[in-house]
């Protein structure tokens, strides 16, 4: 088996990080606000923040 030199090492966990944080990114701004949730009628929930409410 070869061993892999510590900074290859190092730039992978750095890049591993970087792409975890783009999924987190993509996800969180902008795929979660711009897919319908069944929870708030299959709207989004910027329209579900627009939507007039009757108190």
């Amino acid at each position: 088996m070869m061993r892999l030199p510590a900074l290859s090492i190092i730039a992978m966990r750095i890049m591993a990080s970087e792409l975890a944080n783009a999924i987190f990114e993509y996800l969180e701004i902008w795929h979660n606000r711009q897919r319908r949730h069944s929870s708030l009628g299959m709207l989004t929930p910027i329209q579900f923040e627009n939507t007039p409410t009757v108190a």
